[in-house]
């Protein structure tokens, strides 16, 4: 649905994914430089295809990114912080799942590869890369960030900054990937404040923009939510940012109040400041920041019910 598009009902449905929009950006900049980063000699990528697939069972997920490469084929990639012979049966849903997509649409058979990118927390040489049914295997390409010196990388990166340095597009997606380089959560959000600090000397707003929509996108299913909201918080607004809002904006002027304060939670949980929500929905600030403390507080019996 278009973000002007209505639904059945006449309201405006807002899309405010930041994962989707900043999705965009990175296939532009790092098509052809994504697989290198993990040391996989894989083709380019052309360009990424939705990852909502036909639905088998009920409780069939989407898998993480979806690529069409440069050679034909399709590589399913999925990000993982834990190893699971369970998770191989996963990976086969969604290679029955596009190969029904693909024929359906052009009646023939794809070439595909199933990518699995595992966090520091799995080290190589721990996983078992194929999934072995008798007549038939299904063989994964696996990439491991332990191999990555997260340490390494942000130094390196730090003197480029402060030395005025072009950073290489293999320097900005490491960055990206350095908080999954590290062991366990706390030293993940550890990594992400250290590269905000680290960026934040940046002079181009491009790059930072690119580094932080790929950190956020990368990082949102390794770290627990409400840290990865946290940390949305305390990223000053950058073009990146603004992009993101004034799209989102063009549908908040369409909408009426009701929807206004159902799209001021949206925002809220994105990390936008009540002030900036209050000034362009109608809301009153007060309402905005009541809708705040009363999300902070679900997010706490959550945590609690856990």
């Amino acid at each position: 649905m278009d973000k002007d598009e209505k639904t059945k009902d006449g309201s405006v449905d807002v899309a405010y994914q930041n994962k989707d929009i900043s999705s965009k950006y990175f296939v532009e900049e790092f098509k052809d430089t994504f697989f290198k980063v993990f040391g996989l000699d894989l083709p380019d990528i052309v360009r990424e295809e939705p990852t909502e697939l036909p639905t088998i069972e009920v409780n069939d997920r989407a898998m993480d990114k979806l690529y069409y490469l440069a050679d034909g084929s399709y590589a399913i990639v999925d990000f993982e912080s834990v190893y699971s012979e369970e998770n191989k049966v996963k990976y086969l849903g969604y290679v029955a799942r596009l190969l029904k997509r693909v024929y359906n649409q052009s009646k023939i058979i794809p070439k595909l590869r199933v990518v699995i990118i595992y966090t520091a927390d799995v080290e190589e040489g721990s996983t078992i890369s194929e999934l072995d049914m008798g007549d038939e295997k299904l063989v994964l390409t696996e990439a491991f960030l332990s191999n990555l010196d997260a340490e390494s990388i942000i130094e390196n990166c730090r003197q480029k900054i402060i030395n005025e340095e072009k950073l290489s597009d293999s320097d900005k997606l490491s960055i990206m990937l350095c908080p999954m380089a590290v062991i366990g959560k706390k030293g993940k959000i550890e990594a992400i404040h250290r590269v905000i600090g680290m960026i934040a000397d940046l002079d181009d707003d491009k790059v930072k923009m690119q580094i932080l929509s790929g950190m956020l996108a990368f990082g949102d299913k390794v770290i627990a939510k409400e840290d990865v909201e946290k940390i949305r918080r305390e990223i000053k607004m950058t073009k990146w940012e603004q992009l993101l809002y004034d799209e989102t904006m063009e549908a908040v002027n369409k909408a009426t109040n009701e929807q206004a304060y159902n799209i001021a939670s949206n925002l809220l949980k994105e990390g936008l400041s009540p002030e900036m929500i209050s000034r362009n929905t109608g809301l009153d600030i007060s309402v905005v920041e009541e809708l705040s403390r009363n999300l902070d507080k679900e997010k706490e019996k959550e945590a609690m019910s856990v």
